[in-house]
């Protein structure tokens, strides 16, 4: 009876083999193209999301004054935006912000007060990885810019127009989030040209 009861050992540890591996290989294939979407999924990267540092300056700045973190036209500061119009303006490009991840599509929170007859604007460029810019784009409230090719680099420029009466705009805050999306159409030179002289004009 000893030899039967030992024999018949291997046999019940190759059956709870068997049976361990139906059951693996059932997880398996359960796991399967629904488990490579969750993964995938999980892998799909948010947007990169920023405030701006309004404090700190990239030595191309002109007729703007910092009072407590905010941004506002120097007073009696009274350049010019074009020899069409009266208002006085002023411009700061900020830091570039390098990002760890390629993006297309910048969207901005911007926190001013732009009283009648003032202007704020805020413009992006962005640098790819062979180190060329792309041009610059206008980001509203809604109205994300567009870069024309994915980068890894992004910078802003503040533009404040004053009125002719004296009333000045005021920057306190600029949140920014980037992320991948379908590419604008590059103008090239033409569109680059048509946005430095409606940055003039404004």
């Amino acid at each position: 009876m000893r030899r039967t009861t030992d024999r018949s050992r291997p046999r019940r540890r190759l059956s709870v083999i068997a049976v361990s591996l139906t059951a693996l290989s059932a997880l398996a294939l359960g796991s399967g193209p629904a488990g490579a979407r969750g993964s995938v999924a999980n892998r799909t990267p948010g947007p990169v999301t920023w405030r701006a540092d309004l404090a700190a300056g990239s030595g191309d700045e002109a007729g703007i004054v910092r009072t407590d973190g905010s941004l506002r036209l120097r007073d009696g500061y009274a350049r010019p935006a074009s020899v069409r119009s009266a208002q006085s303006r002023g411009t700061v490009v900020l830091p570039v912000r390098m990002l760890d991840r390629a993006v297309n599509r910048i969207a901005v929170d911007l926190d001013a007060t732009a009283p009648a007859g003032t202007e704020v604007a805020v413009d992006v460029r962005g640098r790819d990885g062979l180190g060329h810019w792309t041009e610059w784009r206008e980001a509203r409230i809604g109205e994300p810019a567009v870069l024309p090719r994915a980068v890894s680099e992004v910078q802003v420029r503040l533009a404040l127009a004053g009125s002719p009466g004296g009333a000045t705009p005021m920057i306190r805050g600029l949140g920014l989030s980037a992320e991948l999306g379908e590419p604008a159409a590059d103008a090239g030179a033409n569109g680059t040209a048509a946005a430095k002289a409606a940055f003039s004009a404004r």
